[in-house]
């Protein structure tokens, strides 16, 4: 059984793919193979315009890893006959335990890993030796949706972090040209300073919110991740039925699909921008909104609190193959964070005229930066 097992899979990255790209976020590149051009679709559209997309050249089709997806009902069920008797389940690492994508059975494949999504039935074979990943499926959606996942929250991601960037749990926007690092605790008022930047216009471009990638380069780079809008936000800048109608709620916020920002709020999405400042925003509503003195020691507390490299357990990395050296990431965590304490720290307080500052806020904020 193992045998037809390892069959399958060798037989799905040996059949021809007429479509072959090259997918890139930042500095990093993968390779998606499919015969199925919907995946290939229902993939893309929901990454762009983060990520980037091309035909790929002879030496990338031998050298960059590669993301196999393929829709074959009479395989799929080779594949999941062997599973039970013949592969060995192994715990899912604690750190990930109660997470939406847990809800599977992880198998130990001769130090490959093979994951069987329950909700879906998606399988995904992570091969460690040939660098590469297989997703096996017969639901076309599903495929696209788990293709997405292993493209944007495990092996781009993994690789830019191999290669110098560190991950903040943060927003960011773009003004004149000019990146803006919003970080803060929970509460502190990140989505308002983004939702109040990119309302009021001023030339104001959507980043990324909640996750913000920093490159080795000072540059920050956005992510594909929605804004949810709190009803306190919705009202304090009297956000218009166009802008908020027919969106669903989760955990009391409207949620802001990524791909409908600009139509909402009337904006564009810049994917990438060079680092400006570090906006550090706190709320008091019984004050006026206006600029406090930031205390070095505390801004270095927030940044740390809110890095995300070396690990995120929001993002399964142990689906990937990609080896790092956990306590290189942690110094070049800390490396980038002594960066941005020798960049601009702009103290930001969110009071009960914020809507009426927010009108000029990044004018304010670029002023303060040049300093």
């Amino acid at each position: 059984m193992i045998q037809t097992t390892q069959h399958v899979f060798d037989t799905l990255t040996t059949q021809p793919t007429p479509h072959t790209l090259e997918v890139s976020y930042a500095n990093s590149s993968v390779l998606l193979r499919t015969h199925c051009p919907e995946i290939v679709e229902q993939t893309l559209h929901r990454l762009i315009p983060y990520f980037r997309f091309g035909e790929a050249t002879p030496e990338q089709l031998q050298q960059l890893d590669t993301v196999w997806v393929c829709r074959d009902a009479k395989l799929y069920r080779q594949a999941l006959d062997s599973l039970p008797s013949e592969y060995s389940l192994v715990p899912i690492p604690s750190q990930y335990e109660g997470g939406s994508f847990t809800d599977g059975r992880l198998y130990d494949l001769d130090g490959s890993l093979l994951f069987h999504y329950q909700t879906n039935g998606v399988l995904v074979y992570s091969d460690r030796v040939r660098r590469q990943t297989v997703l096996l499926g017969d639901d076309t959606s599903h495929l696209a949706i788990e293709a997405r996942a292993i493209l944007k929250d495990n092996l781009l991601q993994r690789m830019e972090e191999a290669n110098g960037s560190v991950i903040f749990h943060s927003s960011a926007v773009s003004f004149d040209g000019k990146g803006f690092l919003v970080v803060g605790r929970k509460g502190a008022g990140k989505t308002t300073t983004l939702t109040g930047a990119l309302l009021r216009k001023e030339d104001a471009s959507f980043v990324s919110n909640d996750f913000v990638m920093l490159d080795s380069a000072n540059r920050l780079h956005g992510w594909p991740e929605p804004i949810g809008i709190s009803d306190f936000t919705c009202k304090l800048f009297d956000m218009s039925p166009e802008q908020t109608e027919g969106l669903r709620t989760s955990k009391g916020k409207l949620i802001i699909p990524y791909r409908d920002i600009p139509s909402r709020l009337h904006v564009m999405i810049a994917p990438s921008v060079e680092l400006q400042a570090v906006v550090l925003p706190t709320s008091d509503f019984t004050q006026p909104s206006g600029f406090y003195e930031v205390d070095p020691v505390e801004a270095r507390a927030i940044l740390e609190a809110e890095c995300r490299t070396p690990h995120d357990p929001s993002r399964p990395h142990w689906l990937q193959y990609v080896e790092v050296d956990e306590s290189a990431l942690v110094e070049q965590a800390q490396k980038r964070i002594d960066d941005l304490l020798r960049c601009p720290l702009i103290g930001l307080r969110i009071g009960h005229d914020f809507s009426e500052m927010a009108r000029s806020l990044f004018t304010k904020l670029t002023a303060r930066s040049s300093l």
